[in-house]
């Protein structure tokens, strides 16, 4: 049966040069969705982290191989996280753990020829006061994304 849908994360615990704050991250991650989502809980593929000094280059890269890891997989529907992503603790944030609730929530109201949105970050900025998402100009980090084919 052809996976349709795959949760994908991002973290550099078990890279031999990483910081030692680094131990544990993608343990935790995991550990946290199996407590939200209980048996319903995804299953979750590991997405290497770079070790780069340029700012954001390692990311980056991580993304990018990332990205073609999901696509060599073949699936539909594809979210990738930092592994300092958490679930909310709300019922809104249990539709991650059922594929087929989790596509629906989150592609439901986008244009169809959509193909990438940023779920989640920190520290946005916006060009108008109302802040409606649609004319962000800065963020410091985006912990979460999802695309589609």
């Amino acid at each position: 049966k052809k996976l349709v849908d795959g949760i994908f994360v991002i973290s550099l615990q078990g890279s031999t040069s990483a910081d030692k704050r680094n131990e544990g991250r993608l343990d935790a991650f995991k550990e946290k969705w199996h407590h939200s989502c209980g048996g319903a809980a995804p299953q979750i593929h590991h997405c290497p982290g770079v070790i780069d000094a340029r700012r954001g280059y390692g990311l980056t890269i991580s993304l990018l191989q990332c990205l073609e890891r999901a696509k060599q997989m073949d699936l539909e529907v594809n979210v990738i996280f930092e592994d300092d992503a958490r679930l909310f603790e709300r019922p809104e944030s249990l539709y991650f753990c059922d594929a087929e609730k989790r596509r629906n929530m989150l592609w439901s109201g986008l244009p169809e020829d959509s193909f990438i949105t940023f779920l989640g970050g920190h520290s946005w900025k916006y060009q108008n006061a109302d802040e409606d998402g649609t004319d962000v100009t800065n963020s410091n980090a985006a912990n979460s994304i999802q695309f589609r084919e």
